[in-house]
């Protein structure tokens, strides 16, 4: 019985010793986890610790949620792994766009007004600035249940609202566009609030006069890295003749009416100009002197109910215009041949709608009035032909033709 016990204990220690290597047989404990993974694959698990994702960059994490366009996966993608928080976070809440009629409905900025860590992740915002938050909404009640007690919003600034106390902590706003359709009133907590951020990108929608004026002149005299500005609609109540000389030193590209362009294109380093509405020859014939006192050298011109008499004197100012957008829905081919031919530069030229809606549809510019689209598989090579440098035409939502040796061949 003794030498069985014997046996029996030789076996086991047999078996502990070759899966127990001892230490100082082997030249590191990794050639141990190795040799023990190779001689029993049943048990070659990967531990969970042993995972990629939390020893990622989070920037390379930030690259890899960006393929995500919904709300809906850049929350599930939040939920997946604790290590995604920080990054999917800030992705998030990276851009605030409030469309609803009624901003005060909006559970987002409920929640932005609760949680002033996420508003410091905010780039780009649009959305109105007059915001008046109201408690007795179903959401705010909610948020008192969880234990939030916020301050009663609209009492402390007024008229004004309660956009300066959401985005107090938003530093790192780059692009804005305002807009709203009631009565605002801009105090100095909204512009100052607007004053911190570090924007590069400016855009104001259409506000009616009535509905108040906006001190813009306090906004741009103060935003020395804005580089594209968009001013859509009358402006003409915005005090922009207040902008002093050395104001938006480093503006590249300025979308506007006639009239702010004349103002604010000379003497700027601007590059691109989009000009809505430019009714006379008059008025023309002076735009296009304004715009050629750029400090820079206008390339890109994009034009607003346009005609081939404008675009001859836009050249003679402008001769190095590279590229060239028209917009309208019906498009006098004829008048897009002469065009072309007057810009010795010419690259690229995009023909658009003015993005508007008809009937709920989105369309495409029609050849004059033809409804069929494929009418302008016949018309693009004679405008390829009248251009000695033009190689690319786009048509807004139907394709792009570009010139070869022999003919304009379409990519759709």
């Amino acid at each position: 019985m003794a030498s069985s016990s014997t046996l029996s204990k030789t076996t086991n220690l047999r078996r502990s010793s070759r899966l127990h290597s001892p230490e100082r047989f082997l030249k590191s404990p990794t050639q141990s986890r190795f040799t023990v993974s190779a001689s029993n694959s049943r048990t070659d698990h990967t531990p969970s610790d042993a995972s990629l994702f939390p020893s990622l960059p989070e920037d390379i994490i930030i690259l890899i949620a960006q393929f995500l366009t919904s709300r809906k996966d850049q929350l599930a993608f939040i939920k997946t792994c604790h290590a995604f928080q920080d990054a999917g976070t800030r992705m998030l809440y990276a851009h605030i766009e409030i469309r609803h009629s009624w901003p005060e409905f909006d559970p987002l900025l409920a929640t932005l007004y609760h949680r002033p860590d996420f508003v410091r992740h905010i780039r780009t915002y649009c959305g109105p600035l007059q915001i008046f938050l109201l408690l007795e909404e179903p959401m705010w009640k909610a948020r008192e249940n969880l234990g939030s007690q916020p301050r009663k919003p609209g009492h402390e600034l007024g008229r004004e609202g309660d956009f300066p106390l959401i985005f107090k902590h938003a530093t790192g706003i780059r692009e804005l566009k305002i807009f709203d359709d009631r009565k605002v009133s801009f105090g100095e907590q909204t512009l100052a609030t607007i004053r911190q951020m570090p924007l590069t990108k400016l855009i104001v929608v259409h506000q009616p006069e009535e509905h108040g004026a906006m001190p813009l002149t306090k906004v741009l005299g103060v935003q020395q890295n804005i580089r594209q500005l968009e001013l859509h609609g009358d402006v003409s109540h915005w005090d922009l003749k207040c902008l002093k000389e050395g104001d938006l030193p480093n503006l590249e590209s300025l979308a506007a009416r006639v009239g702010p362009a004349k103002m604010l294109v000379p003497g700027r380093p601007i590059t691109s100009v989009e000009i809505h509405n430019c009714h006379s020859e008059t008025e023309g014939k002076e735009l296009w002197m304004k715009l050629s006192q750029s400090s820079a050298t206008v390339l890109k011109l994009d034009i607003w109910e346009w005609n081939a008499q404008q675009l001859e004197q836009a050249a003679f100012y402008l001769p190095n215009i590279r590229h060239l957008r028209f917009r309208g829905y019906h498009i006098k081919v004829d008048e897009v041949v002469k065009a072309v031919s007057y810009f010795p530069d010419l690259e690229t030229l995009d023909i658009s709608t003015l993005l508007e809606h008809q009937d709920g549809q989105v369309t495409s510019p029609q050849v004059s009035y033809d409804p069929d689209l494929s009418s302008w598989d016949r018309y693009t090579p004679s405008i390829f032909q009248n251009s000695k440098t033009l190689a690319e035409i786009n048509i807004w939502k139907y394709g792009s033709f570009r010139f070869g040796r022999a003919s304009a061949n379409a990519v759709h």
